[in-house]
């Protein structure tokens, strides 16, 4: 089970990653589409709360929100299973982190390059910012889990009589 799990982890990072550069290498128009149906949806419950129509400029603050927090979410999921691909194959993450936030950089670049090559799409440092903060999000969630673990395994919770 242990082989299972040192060999899953690291392929669910691979797939992750090969999620990501895939959105990235969609030309403007599939990726438009895809952010539409979201903002579609999304301009749809505000309506419903708010009782009025979204203007045309709300719309598109809504989309940018969508496709940013697509953009933190995304990098926040691959710190989390890159992280754990690490610690079950036995790298010590705690002293580690910084590898790991390096390459979390490293790789919201290369995101950002595959878009500078994809039909209608810009590349925006701005999106780098946002591609890293989801990953460091991810990790400090990561170690902050770590620190719960082990800090429950030292100071077992006292009985109360």
């Amino acid at each position: 089970m242990k082989r299972f799990v040192r060999v899953l982890f690291p392929l669910l990072t691979l797939c992750w990653l090969s999620f990501i550069f895939t959105n990235s290498a969609m030309d403007a128009e599939k990726s438009t589409e895809m952010s539409d149906t979201y903002t579609d949806k999304a301009v749809d419950i505000v309506e419903e709360v708010t009782q009025k129509p979204v203007t045309e400029e709300g719309r598109e603050t809504l989309e940018t929100i969508i496709r940013k927090s697509a953009h933190c979410l995304e990098f926040t999921l691959l710190s989390i299973v890159t992280y754990i691909s690490f610690t079950v194959n036995g790298l010590d993450m705690k002293r580690h982190i910084f590898f790991l936030l390096w390459l979390g950089l490293l790789i919201g670049l290369t995101d950002e390059a595959i878009q500078l090559h994809s039909e209608g799409r810009y590349s925006s440092v701005v999106d780098v910012y946002i591609d890293f903060a989801g990953f460091a999000l991810g990790a400090c969630l990561c170690l902050f889990i770590r620190y719960l673990h082990r800090r429950k395994k030292t100071h077992p919770p006292v009985e109360q009589e």
